[in-house]
């Protein structure tokens, strides 16, 4: 694009599309047009993205609910494969993701890359709901809760900066839609639903962004276990270092994506923060209640057990 063609393209955006923006959010138009997003994402979620693939004792899957610590964890298991040496130039360089808006490099189909680890192992990405993932009792797969609270606000950031910018909605039609069960990337209540179901397999390690927070060395040593690799002291320290925020931080330009709108605000960072219990930064105090609120009706009305005021921080 031109300059003159991105001149003209960010007047059109914020002489035209700003305004409308705000009438649409103002007059709840653009929480219907949210909840049309989520009915094209869960369609997405429902189709077998793996296709007729089916995971074997080379594959670990990451499974999450977006914003919820993906990268953190692809990276950590990603080290662990690799007795921390592991380098990429970027995270889907080596890491298939199947069930991405659009094709990234890895491929289920690619043998090689499990070859490339010392104990012939690949990790893969996914966003899947537990009941569509395609479960084999040979591979493993590591699913990642985070505090809805936190999720939402860094969806917002997220969302903003690498499509809709200066485009977004409102923080409290954000809010709304996730309490309406109309966020676009789905039911978080849902989908924590299946991926707690999951938990009593012995090829399955649910843990939560909150424990990752509060104890990575421990979690880097569990996960160690879970992946049943061999590694040293020094192995599992080089791997701690590498999971930090302050070294993923230093190295985020390989888990950016880049802008998909003109209208982005530049490079999203998908390592923007890496805190927890930090939802105040958009949220009252009475909205993060309500969301609690919320939350727990939704597990309840799932018959799920899930030890909700445990695992999260309540405001």
């Amino acid at each position: 694009m031109t300059a003159t063609q991105n001149r003209l393209s960010q007047a059109l955006i914020h002489g035209v599309g700003v305004p409308i923006t705000r009438f649409m959010d103002a007059t709840g138009l653009y929480a219907g047009m949210l909840r049309t997003f989520k009915q094209q994402v869960a369609s997405r979620r429902v189709a077998n993205n793996f296709g007729s693939y089916q995971p074997t004792k080379h594959d670990v899957l990451v499974c999450t609910y977006p914003k919820s610590g993906t990268n953190w964890m692809l990276q950590l298991a990603f080290q662990i494969a690799f007795k921390g040496q592991g380098e990429f130039d970027n995270v889907h360089q080596y890491m298939p993701w199947p069930d991405a808006p659009s094709p990234v490099e890895a491929q289920l189909e690619d043998a090689t890359i499990a070859a490339r680890s010392p104990f012939g192992l690949r990790i893969i990405k996914t966003h899947l709901w537990g009941e569509h993932l395609p479960y084999t009792p040979d591979a493993r797969y590591i699913c990642i809760l985070r505090d809805p609270k936190d999720v939402l606000v860094s969806s917002y950031f997220f969302v903003r900066d690498v499509a809709l910018g200066p485009l977004m909605p409102s923080v409290e039609t954000w809010y709304e839609t996730f309490l309406a069960d109309a966020f676009f990337l789905g039911s978080w209540t849902d989908n924590l639903y299946h991926y707690w179901k999951m938990r009593h397999q012995p090829n399955v390690m649910v843990i939560t962004f909150e424990q990752m927070k509060a104890d990575l060395m421990g979690i880097v040593r569990q996960t160690t276990a879970f992946l049943d690799v061999p590694l040293t002291e020094a192995e599992l320290q080089t791997v701690y270092e590498k999971s930090t925020f302050q070294y993923m931080k230093g190295v985020e330009h390989k888990f950016n994506p880049p802008p998909v709108t003109p209208m982005a605000y530049g490079e999203a960072k998908m390592i923007r923060k890496g805190q927890s219990g930090a939802s105040s930064e958009l949220l009252t105090l009475a909205q993060q209640r309500r969301i609690d609120d919320y939350c727990r009706a939704e597990l309840k009305r799932l018959g799920s057990d899930v030890p909700y005021d445990e695992m999260f921080v309540i405001a």
